[in-house]
């Protein structure tokens, strides 16, 4: 069990060093039952360029919180993130929660990359973006497709269960990079937005169910 609290300041992942393949990488609940919770309740924690985010991955539960004022910042573009991905060796499934309350902000935007992608809930695994914050603002919009259900590794296990909440505040999906956002993205997968309040801004396809024995749901309440 690992728990990391931030109230202010910076952490910030550089970009890839030139003429080498590293690159910065956030892992939150990662490894086969594994507990790891992030709870930022000030502060900026900025991704520059190519980097990686996984929470709650290879059997691992994982839960990002921001309130207050806090912020995650990948507006450059290039961010891989996984919301609850793939199991460990062993079969145990992963559990990611990323949650955004109060005046908390959100950036996963494609900027100016080539690179990027979000898969929420993707090989067996359980991914929840929950969105309560009434001042919160959450923006995504990567150039590859944001996918909630997802199976990119095919594993055996299937296509994972994805879920966006919006509760309060103000989603953007902005028209920059992909044309698609993806609920229900892979056989076995299921991928649900549900709308309880909020704001949803949507500047592209949004597609349910886009594979055999995929479900999508929307539902707005």
């Amino acid at each position: 069990t690992g728990t990391l609290n931030m109230s202010s300041g910076l952490i910030e992942f550089v970009p890839v060093v030139p003429s080498t393949t590293n690159y910065g990488g956030l892992a939150i609940g990662r490894g086969g039952g594994v507990q790891g919770t992030f709870d930022q309740t000030g502060g900026t924690v900025r991704m520059r360029g190519i980097n990686a985010f996984d929470l709650g991955t290879q059997g691992g539960n994982g839960s990002y919180t921001l309130s207050n004022n806090a912020v995650f910042d990948s507006s450059e573009g290039g961010l891989t993130l996984y919301v609850g991905s793939r199991p460990a060796s062993g079969g145990q499934r992963s559990t990611g929660t990323l949650t955004i309350k109060d005046s908390a902000q959100f950036i996963a935007t494609a900027g100016s990359s080539t690179s990027g992608q979000i898969y929420v809930g993707d090989a067996g695994a359980t991914g929840t973006i929950h969105q309560t914050g009434a001042g919160s603002v959450v923006s995504l919009g990567m150039s590859n497709p944001i996918v909630f259900g997802s199976n990119l590794s095919n594993n055996p296990q299937g296509g994972g269960t994805g879920t966006y909440r919006l509760e309060a505040g103000t989603l953007n999906v902005v028209s920059n990079g992909s044309g698609q956002m993806i609920f229900g993205g892979a056989a076995g997968g299921t991928g649900a937005l549900q709308i309880a309040g909020g704001t949803a801004n949507i500047a592209r396809t949004l597609t349910v169910a886009s594979a055999a024995g995929s479900t999508g749901v929307i539902d707005q309440s």
